[in-house]
């Protein structure tokens, strides 16, 4: 299927001349009747004055052609413009899925420091003498607090 190229003006604009051609032949049989002293008929008047006057057809083109090129020189400043934003569009997804990944990696991060910060603690909570508690609803039974001097242990004595 092959396809018809020829744009639109160009195909009135061939429509024109072929017009004009066939035009200037009538007029010609015309003129060559006037020099022959003959008279016009008015269907001959009219025709001159309608049919045969292709100038506000070429105006016609001419209008048509100017407002191509305009639209055709929009069109590309429109699809610049287009392009730029959408350039700009793409930079700036492809910023956000960089941010993303940092975001992301930071997240990572945060998270295995704060699970090794757990782990320390404890680590460090638990001790080596006590590892896990046996009974699990087991209270702690807070420390006596003796309050003469000679009743309170070695360790109670270095704390004062």
């Amino acid at each position: 299927m092959a396809k018809n190229s020829k744009k639109p003006l160009d195909i009135l604009r061939k429509g024109l001349d072929m017009l004009k051609w066939q035009v200037q032949a009538c007029k010609a049989n015309l003129e060559a009747k006037l020099q022959q002293n003959e008279k016009l008929t008015d269907a001959d008047e009219h025709w001159l004055d309608n049919d045969g006057n292709v100038v506000d057809k070429q105006c016609v083109l001419e209008t048509l052609e100017a407002a191509s090129a305009i639209m055709n020189e929009d069109l590309k400043s429109w699809m610049r413009q287009t392009g730029e934003l959408f350039n700009s569009f793409m930079n700036l997804l492809e910023i956000s899925v960089k941010l993303l990944a940092i975001k992301e990696s930071i997240g990572l991060i945060v998270f295995l420091s704060e699970i090794f910060r757990i782990a320390l603690s404890a680590c460090f909570t638990l001790g080596p003498e006590e590892p896990f508690s046996t009974k699990p609803n087991e209270k702690e039974k807070p420390d006596p607090v003796f309050t003469h001097k000679e009743n309170a242990s070695l360790s109670q004595r270095i704390q004062c």
